[in-house]
């Protein structure tokens, strides 16, 4: 990820690249490897900001101008789609069979993009637009209340779209379906670990309790079952449900405050949830998308759990579905 800097000046907009920064999450900036740079004449940054959205940085310096910085090169990939954002209001797609090239251009800069299940949902400032992985020419636009959109979530039937006043379930052909809410619910700070979305389910960490998770139906936006919400022992640091199979078979993932993996079922009918270890040391875990198969990082390995729903019948015949591969 790169940022994009400008200048901006007392007497108006005066534009020009003044840097590129690779970010790598690391603090301090003095420790980074620096793509490029270039230092303008503007004196030392003695302040900087992150805009809400997170695109955007502002850095306040000694002769009194005003940086600008713009997040770009980001990316995005899905099968044999690579998607680049190469300026704010631009993204460039390419497919990694045949080398072809599409340029999106957007009226406004691009907040928040993701891309799955033939997809690409792409938010700005005042838009969003829903595009076809068979057609890059004729988006879906609709209108955004806020142009604060905050995460994406896509399933492979609808996506949810985060913003500061709410959760709002949409199908890819623009119709809002749904928008769970919970008491205390604070949309604002709900991130990609916190939240997960299938086809029927909708889950979500309680920002107030970290133990607690919250299932809506994804149509309704109600809560689903006896509306009780499943408590883990220990915060919980990441959640993702599978993708596959019908709902009364759905399956979460979770890790918790001690890195340790569990497998739980969204519906228990009445029952107390039965919740499995499966590993332990997981620093993060993805579904695959076609079939229940759950991957991870687990400790310094790469670690894949092929039938992890065993677990609930034999917990012996768990340790012969799991994948092992040494990170180095």
């Amino acid at each position: 990820m790169l940022f994009q800097c400008y200048e901006i000046r007392h007497r108006g907009f005066d534009v020009r690249r003044v840097w590129q920064e690779k970010w790598r999450g690391q603090a301090p900036l003095s420790g980074l490897w620096s793509y490029a740079l270039e230092k303008p004449n503007t004196g030392s940054v003695f302040s900087l900001a992150w805009s809400a959205d997170g695109t955007q940085l502002a850095g306040a310096c000694g002769n009194g101008h005003v940086i600008f910085a713009h997040v770009v090169e980001q990316h995005w990939e899905w099968k044999n789609f690579v998607i680049t954002l190469t300026k704010r209001r631009t993204m460039q797609v390419r497919n990694v069979l045949n080398d072809a090239v599409d340029v999106l251009e957007f009226r406004d800069r691009v907040i928040k993009a993701s891309l799955a299940f033939d997809h690409l949902v792409v938010a700005t400032s005042l838009q969003c637009y829903v595009y076809n992985s068979r057609n890059w020419n004729t988006p879906l636009i609709f209108d955004l209340k806020e142009g604060t959109v905050s995460l994406i979530l896509q399933a492979e039937k609808h996506f949810l779209l985060v913003d500061g006043s709410g959760l709002y379930t949409f199908s890819y052909e623009g119709r809002l379906i749904s928008s769970p809410k919970f008491l205390g619910m604070r949309a604002d700070i709900l991130s990609a670990q916190a939240a997960s979305l299938s086809n029927d389910t909708i889950a979500i960490r309680d920002k107030s309790d970290e133990k607690v998770i919250f299932f809506f139906d994804a149509m309704t936006g109600r809560p689903l079952g006896d509306g009780k919400p499943l408590t883990h022992k220990l915060e919980v640091l990441e959640i993702a449900l599978d993708q596959c199979g019908p709902s009364t078979e759905r399956k979460m993932a979770l890790i918790d405050k001690n890195r340790d993996l569990y497998l739980t079922s969204v519906c228990h009918l009445g029952r107390d949830p039965k919740i499995c270890k499966i590993g332990s040391m997981v620093h993060s875990m993805a579904w695959n998308d076609a079939a229940n198969i759950l991957c991870g990082i687990q400790d310094d390995q790469f670690t894949v759990w092929y039938y992890p729903s065993v677990v609930f019948t034999d917990k012996e015949l768990l340790l012969k579905t799991i994948f092992r591969k040494e990170g180095r």
